[in-house]
């Protein structure tokens, strides 16, 4: 149990599928996460003072504690909506434009998104957090934050100067579970499949488009079941975006913010695309970027 007294805020990260809280008694002092899988997909807006309460029980914090939100519980749709801050920014302006929601008990605020219109319109939620989680740590002028949208962040120091984003694992999610390849793609998955499949990716990306089909046809002119079609799938996928990435910013130092199996992933195909690869723990840069918001919302 957290020891009540000492806790200055409540840090909360309220995605689309859970909400992850620690109570933060100033510092780098966190306690360990509380988890709940209600998240926005789940909830109606009236639903999250409730939630939050329950969570607040569980950490113990009592009535007056203030408590900062980043994620989807920004979104339109979610609990209120907290707009978005326009790039170029500051990092430091993301505290400033925090949304106050109306409970009269404490002191709840929402961390804005970030938008940009250059070169094409586009929209980000949560990453925010991550990139400010950054600041004063290891620092390069690209980050790379994978997921179901893949968002590619360009900074000046301390500043945001503009993103982009590739639906590469919505778009395999559904190539995989919808298209006429879900009944070809086997589970298999091998490493040096996967590979293979970025370095054709990176070497001519217009034909990915072709080799994805290639993996049905394989099977109907009875070749047989290409080894670890899933792999080579996602690989031609994560291998096509690290393309286009590197013909916009071209290779250097980049920063990953990614665990697990894609953290595996996209360092193999970063790698093989030419970048320097500093890998940071998604959970971590979260928390960090929550306690410096905190920090310049709630100074002493």
């Amino acid at each position: 149990m957290h020891e009540t007294s000492a806790v200055r805020a409540v840090l909360a990260d309220w995605g689309t599928s859970k909400l992850r809280m620690w109570a933060w008694s100033g510092g780098t002092e966190i306690s360990a996460p509380v988890t709940d899988p209600r998240g926005m997909k789940f909830l109606a807006p009236a639903d999250y003072p409730q939630v939050l309460a329950e969570g607040l029980e569980k950490l113990s914090v009592p009535p007056g504690v203030p408590v900062l939100i980043c994620g989807m519980a920004g979104a339109a749709g979610g609990w209120q909506e907290a707009g978005y801050l326009e790039a170029p920014l500051g990092l430091a302006e993301l505290g400033a434009g925090a949304c106050r929601v109306d409970l009269p008990e404490r002191d709840v605020r929402i961390l804005p998104g970030v938008s940009t219109r250059s070169p094409t319109p586009d929209v980000m939620r949560g990453e925010e957090t991550q990139i400010l989680g950054l600041r004063g740590g290891a620092q390069t002028p690209l980050v790379c934050l994978p997921g179901t949208h893949s968002k590619w962040v360009a900074l000046d120091e301390d500043r945001l100067t503009g993103f982009t984003t590739y639906m590469t694992g919505e778009l395999f999610e559904v190539v995989s579970q919808h298209s006429i390849l879900a009944k070809t793609l086997d589970e298999a998955w091998d490493a040096s499949d996967f590979r293979t499949a970025v370095d054709e990716a990176l070497a001519d990306p217009v034909r990915v488009w072709q080799a994805f089909f290639g993996l049905r046809a394989s099977v109907v002119l009875g070749a047989g079941q290409a080894a670890s079609s899933r792999a080579r799938l996602s690989g031609l996928l994560i291998g096509a975006e690290c393309a286009a990435a590197r013909a916009q910013h071209g290779p250097g130092k980049i920063t990953l913010i990614a665990g697990g199996a894609m953290a595996q992933a996209y360092d193999t195909a970063l790698r093989a695309a030419g970048f320097d690869v500093h890998l940071r723990d998604g959970e971590e840069v979260t928390r960090n970027g929550l306690i410096r918001a905190a920090q310049d919302i709630w100074r002493d």
